[in-house]
């Protein structure tokens, strides 16, 4: 039996996952948290992008989704803008890793008890 499983994401393209994805989400939550402390930037895709975020919150949005609020430094977005704010939803972030680089500390915006969460787990 295989460890992995194809999901179909919101967009309609398919991603393999471990089939014990609650431990996956769970890796994620670990690296994210990590980051954050560390103040270290993170790699990942997401709407099938490419992107590079300073990651500031992480938490359950007010919908219930496990959730991150990051500052996108580079890469791409569906939306066409490609720094700002975002909030990012854990189960459609896939290939996360920790760069070797860190950020300074909050940017400007940032809002510490972000409206945007239900639960905060770790912030900036």
């Amino acid at each position: 039996m295989s460890r992995w499983m194809r999901v179909e994401t919101a967009h309609h393209f398919s991603m393999c996952i471990p089939q014990n994805y609650e431990s996956y989400f769970e890796d994620f939550k670990m690296i994210i948290e990590r980051a954050i402390q560390n103040r270290q930037l993170l790699a990942f895709t997401y709407d099938g992008s490419s992107r590079t975020v300073e990651p500031h919150t992480c938490g359950i949005d007010s919908k219930g989704h496990k959730a991150r609020r990051a500052f996108q430094v580079g890469g791409g977005s569906e939306s066409g803008e490609y720094i700002g704010w975002k909030m990012f939803h854990v189960d459609e972030i896939f290939g996360l890793s920790e760069l070797p680089r860190s950020f300074d500390g909050p940017r400007p915006g940032f809002k510490r008890g972000d409206s945007a969460f239900r639960v905060i787990i770790t912030a900036l």
